[in-house]
């Protein structure tokens, strides 16, 4: 790790996959252009020292629930009462309100609930002899959600400290920033259109997908299946340029209704803040247009010179039809037949490109299915059209490669706990070319 100089800490709360979320906080710090070191990184938090604090204002991921800063650390749960009294002398309103979170990897659930509960009497008592009112927002669970923090305005109305015990040390902080899920559920569930029969990539890992995908000076996102323009959105929300191609008219229909519909409710992130918002000047910068992964190269063709280099390639192909159970070898061999030629057909096309034009294609992030099976968990192999990247100059990114330090797995991979297709996350990234 990274030897930094006069630092702060501060703590990462990683949603249910945190490997992944490790990954697209780890990129986010390389291409901040700060100095950083991740201090520990477990399922539960993740400690990061920092050379500065410019990066707060830019950070918008879809991996991390929750962060803060570190207000101090002990070496024993039972001082931390002297780092809250300290805090609490920063209160100066007549009526506030509270969370306290236990994030423990000692696994004492028992005793993370009695020190929530004595943290939130203490906190409450002290600022009541100092005649201001206050009240906590109390939750069954040892943490207060990132949902109950936003929704019951804590950061607003007052302040959540979070206490993150880790093998030997005890530390106290501040929540700064809880992410919006009701903007990612209005992007789920209350964008115009959307196909019901095959799906949706979540928005979240749309988000995740092109946070990883962010190399150098990325401009422009392309996703070559693009369905109904789910990681386009969320593209278009974090500032980038869009293309979007599907070989589904209808998909390309309702791809259009959704971008339109960002933009005009004004999801429209800081990069355009140097673009008009008129919907007329915003489209020369919204490319959609239907092709097959065949038409690949004809598409680029077509591209304008505003987006026709430092491009990120974001999709998830065609996963096969919808699976009820788990595939016998049969129609495994069925299924993952048809979903490698798909993909691989599009690999090759983007691989074409890249080669060429060696300032067009910085980096990919797709989406390869793994398919339960009466064997256990089974995915196509693409070992070989990998290889033929990494001899254009692609390879794994920095911020996967770290992931090996705290963990001997380092496939990153989205799923639900009854998932019969996993969505297993390849990054590549191109070293720069002059």
């Amino acid at each position: 790790m990274k030897n930094v100089g006069v630092t702060k800490k501060y703590y990462f709360i990683p949603g249910h996959r945190w490997k992944l979320s490790f990954a697209e906080l780890v990129n986010f710090f390389y291409n901040s252009r700060v100095e950083f070191n991740v201090i520990t990184a477990n399922y539960l938090f993740f400690l990061v020292e920092v050379s500065s604090d410019g990066w707060i204002e830019n950070i918008d991921l879809g991996g991390i629930r929750k962060f803060g800063r570190i207000l101090g650390n002990t070496d024993h749960p039972s001082k931390l009462v002297e780092l809250v009294n300290g805090y609490l002398q920063s209160v100066v309103v007549s009526k506030i309100r509270f969370g306290v979170s236990i994030y423990s990897i000692r696994k004492n659930t028992r005793s993370s609930y009695r020190m929530k509960e004595n943290l939130e009497g203490h906190i409450k008592s002290s600022l009541e002899e100092h005649n201001i009112k206050a009240s906590y927002v109390g939750h069954l669970n040892q943490l207060e959600t990132s949902t109950v923090v936003y929704d019951k305005k804590i950061r607003n109305k007052g302040f959540e400290l979070a206490v993150l015990l880790d093998k030997g040390d005890c530390y106290l902080a501040e929540c700064l920033w809880v992410h919006n899920y009701k903007k990612n559920r209005n992007f789920e569930y209350r964008r115009p259109a959307f196909d019901k029969r095959s799906g949706m990539l979540p928005v979240k890992l749309s988000k995740i997908m092109v946070n990883l995908a962010q190399s150098g000076n990325i401009q422009t996102i392309w996703d070559p299946f693009c369905g109904s323009g789910t990681i386009l959105m969320v593209a278009v929300d974090n500032g980038y340029n869009v293309i979007g191609s599907d070989d589904s008219l209808q998909a390309i229909n309702d791809t259009k209704d959704n971008i339109h519909w960002i933009i005009e409710k004004g999801y429209l992130g800081k990069r355009w803040e140097d673009k008009t918002s008129t919907r007329d000047t915003l489209e020369k910068y919204v490319l959609i247009q239907k092709a097959n992964v065949n038409e690949m190269k004809s598409v680029y063709n077509e591209f304008g010179n505003v987006i026709r280099e430092n491009i990120a390639i974001v999709f998830e192909p065609y996963l096969g039809p919808i699976v009820k159970r788990p595939l016998n070898d049969r129609r495994y061999k069925e299924v993952s037949t048809k979903v490698f030629n798909i993909l691989n057909t599009a690999l090759n096309k983007i691989y074409y490109i890249a080669r060429r034009r060696k300032k067009s294609i910085s980096s990919l992030c797709f989406v390869v299915p793994i398919y339960k099976t009466m064997k256990g968990y089974q995915s196509p192999s693409f070992k070989v059209m990998l290889r033929k990247f990494q001899g254009i100059g692609f390879g794994y990114p920095n911020a996967v490669k770290r992931l090996s330090t705290f963990t001997d797995e380092t496939d990153i991979t989205w799923y639900d706990k009854n998932s019969l297709i996993r969505r297993k996350i390849i990054v590549l990234h191109r070293k720069a070319v002059t």
